[in-house]
């Protein structure tokens, strides 16, 4: 029958091209041309250098273009000192480019022996306190969990002993 025979070939071809476009998809996922080359990070980096998170995190970033866990990647990020948040995306070829907001403290955590400090938004985090610029950060203490609310009374009381020339350390 030739409208069988017509058909079965239509299929055939059409599981042809399906196989080559595979196999097209399969070889750009192992290529070397998509892996990746140079990772380009942006933000605003005073405490790291460009050139150090490269460093950091480079050894940690596996695949290619293609297959590069981007989650991972920003997990990485985010786990170097003074990183706050990463946002990590592709671009083709072979590049990852990275925005990087870094924490600003406002005043150290904890008791003084602690090497925490507290962000602009409230956030505890872990840094050498030897890489604050800023002289005079207050130290405020009080359950982690609670962070926020105690930066938040402390932004409260402090404007009402400015009033009065004293400063809020503690």
């Amino acid at each position: 029958d030739l409208r069988l025979m017509n058909a079965l070939s239509a299929l055939l071809f059409a599981a042809a091209g399906l196989m080559a476009l595979a196999a097209l998809g399969w070889w750009a996922l192992q290529s070397p041309a998509f892996g990746l080359t140079r990772i380009t990070v942006l933000g605003d980096v005073a405490h790291n250098s460009a050139a150090t998170l490269r460093a950091n995190v480079a050894p940690r970033v596996t695949g290619n273009f293609f297959t590069a866990d981007l989650g991972n990647v920003r997990k990485a990020f985010k786990e170097v000192p003074w990183v706050r948040e990463a946002v990590v995306r592709r671009e083709f070829p072979n590049r990852l480019r990275v925005f990087v907001q870094e924490h600003r403290p406002v005043a150290f955590w904890g008791t003084d022996s602690d090497t925490t400090l507290v962000n602009s938004f409230g956030e505890v985090f872990e840094a050498n306190p030897g890489d604050v610029e800023q002289d005079g950060l207050p130290r405020l203490i009080g359950p982690q969990d609670q962070s926020a609310q105690v930066l938040a009374m402390y932004r409260q009381l402090a404007p009402l002993f400015e009033g009065v020339d004293l400063g809020l350390s503690r």
